[in-house]
């Protein structure tokens, strides 16, 4: 019952720890603030087994711009020698392309910051690169905090009650995290403007998604499980109504969710029904073709040719 993962191991960033606001014992992310820390992040990456390198590249500050791009190509070009692929967060423009120059095959969210260009599509056609664009990740997150600050828990989407009832209680319990906000901070003012900027980007985000499929991009459907509401299970229900909603055909967008899973994570076991793949199958009452919110009415779960009640599958009853 385990899922198929191809694991990318931890983030290269030019964060400093600080920008993080991390607590761990153990820092979890690689530097590549000079081409001996880049190397030596991409060596232990490949040494730990990872299939991938992926890279955490924020918009630097203008007086690092030309330095910290010069190490996101040294990045690339270490991850092709030692056979790894190269994905990026680079929710920026500038920074997306920079990626792509870099040689990434997968950009992990949309381009949120302003509408891509045609330099940005060929980039992306010439790498062959994937676009997962990730539309709610970023609305959850501002949804969880203006609920923290406002004091009203957001309602869980889970019809399939897949969610268990420890994170359930974490989502609802609000007054912990709602302390450590200064008062003044707590207004409905401010989890307005949060809400409109969340808004704006969406709309950035999804026309950019419809100009990636016009040109003929590949896509593939992302959730960034784990983030704020963004919540394992239920959250691939929101991606696909918002990619929907974002203009692109269900059809194209049970493809997306599918076979070009299955390509990202260079499998071809699966994703695909046909002879000799793996029999992981969702049987569903209603009709998909015509609207994702379909997946909605799953009544059974094949996997490796057994098959489960989604009832049975629930962790909440």
């Amino acid at each position: 019952m385990a899922p198929h993962v191809r694991a990318a191991g931890p983030l290269i960033t030019h964060a400093g720890r600080s920008a993080l606001d991390v607590d761990d014992e153990i820092y979890t992310f690689l530097p590549m603030s000079t081409a001996d820390e880049v190397r030596a992040s991409v060596a232990k990456l490949k040494a730990m087994g990872s299939s991938a390198v992926k890279v955490w590249y924020l918009a630097p500050a203008a007086a690092r711009r030309e330095e910290l791009d010069g190490r996101m190509m040294e990045v690339g070009a270490a991850a092709k020698q030692a056979g790894l692929d190269l994905i990026v967060h680079a929710t920026g423009l500038r920074e997306a392309k920079v990626a792509l120059r870099a040689g990434a095959v997968l950009l992990v969210h949309s381009v949120e910051n302003q509408f891509v260009d045609d330099e940005f599509l060929r980039l992306l056609a010439n790498n062959r690169a994937i676009y997962a664009p990730t539309l709610v990740v970023g609305r959850n997150a501002s949804r969880a905090r203006s609920s923290i600050e406002l004091g009203a828990p957001h309602p869980i989407d889970d019809p399939g009650r897949c969610v268990d009832s420890n994170t359930v209680a974490k989502v609802n319990n609000v007054e912990p995290l709602r302390a450590l906000i200064p008062a003044d901070r707590r207004t409905a003012e401010i989890a307005f403007r949060r809400l409109e900027a969340a808004g704006s980007r969406g709309a950035i985000m999804a026309e950019n998604l419809r100009r990636v499929q016009a040109s003929g991009g590949t896509i593939v459907v992302a959730t960034d499980a784990g983030n704020p509401l963004t919540l394992h299970g239920p959250s691939i229900y929101n991606e696909m109504e918002a990619m929907q909603a974002a203009g692109l055909s269900a059809a194209d967008i049970i493809v997306m969710a599918t076979r070009n899973g299955a390509r990202v994570m260079n499998r071809n076991d699966f994703g695909t029904l046909e002879t000799g793949k793996l029999a992981d199958v969702l049987v569903l009452a209603e009709d998909p073709r015509s609207d994702v919110r379909a997946f909605r009415s799953l009544t059974h779960v094949m996997r490796g040719g057994r098959l489960y009640r989604q009832s049975d599958l629930a962790q909440r009853r």
